[in-house]
C-alpha cells in the first residue's frame, strides 16, 4: 500500500469520526439512547484495592453531577481524537521541507520492512498494548480536563466496555460516568 493511499484512508477515517461527532451535537439530542435501555456490566471490581493498583492501565471515568446527555456529548467528542487503526501502514514521519511525497517511490513494506519475520512477530506481540495505551492516553487528555475522575477496572470488564469505537461504547461509558460513584477514592491524575 502506498503512503498516499494510507494518508487518504486516514483522512477518510478522521472525516467519518468528525461527521459522527457532529451528529452527536445538542441539535441531535433527540437521537440519544435511553439510559434505562443500556446495560452496564458489574463494576464492583473498582472497589478492590488490587484492581485499583492496575487502574493506570484499565479504567473508566466518572463525574459527580454530570447528566447522561452531557457525558454522552463529552465522550462522543473525545472519540474523535482517538487513533484509528485501519490500514497496514503509517503516515510518513519525515518529508524534507519543500518536497512533496512521491507515491510512486515511497512504498510501504507490508512484509516486515527492514526487520523481516522477526520484526513482524515482535510487532504482533506489542501491537495490542500500544493500541490500548494510545486509546487510554488520548481519553485521559480529553476527559480529565473536563473534570472526570478515573476509577480502575478489571481487564475483562474494561475490554467489554472499550472493545469498540461504537456509539454503543459511548453510551455505556456515558451511563457509567453519570451513574453512581464507583469507589471511595478516584485514581491519581499523576499516573
Amino acid at each position: 500500500m502506498r503512503i498516499l493511499d494510507t494518508y487518504k484512508a486516514h483522512k477518510l477515517a478522521i472525516g467519518f469520526s468528525i461527521a459522527a461527532s457532529l451528529s452527536l451535537s445538542p441539535a441531535y439530542a433527540q437521537d440519544l439512547p435511553d439510559p434505562a435501555t443500556i446495560s452496564v456490566p458489574d463494576l464492583s471490581s473498582a472497589k478492590d484495592p488490587k484492581i485499583a493498583k492496575q487502574g493506570w492501565k484499565y479504567f473508566v471515568f466518572h463525574k459527580a453531577g454530570v447528566s447522561f446527555e452531557e457525558a454522552y456529548a463529552d465522550f462522543a467528542e473525545c472519540y474523535t481524537f482517538l487513533p484509528t487503526f485501519s490500514g497496514g501502514g503509517e503516515l510518513p514521519k519525515f518529508i524534507p521541507w519543500g518536497q512533496s511525497e512521491d507515491p510512486d517511490t515511497q512504498e510501504l513494506a507490508s512484509n516486515g520492512g527492514n526487520f523481516g519475520v522477526v520484526g513482524v512477530a515482535i510487532g504482533a506481540l506489542i501491537e495490542g498494548p500500544l493500541r490500548r495505551r494510545a486509546y487510554q492516553s488520548r481519553m485521559r487528555r480529553c476527559m480529565e480536563p473536563r473534570g472526570y475522575d478515573r476509577y480502575g477496572l478489571d481487564k475483562d470488564i474494561w475490554e467489554q466496555i472499550s472493545g469498540s469505537y461504537s456509539l454503543e461504547s459511548i453510551a455505556i461509558k456515558a451511563k457509567i460516568a453519570s451513574g453512581p460513584k464507583l469507589a471511595d477514592t478516584p485514581l491519581e491524575t499523576s499516573r
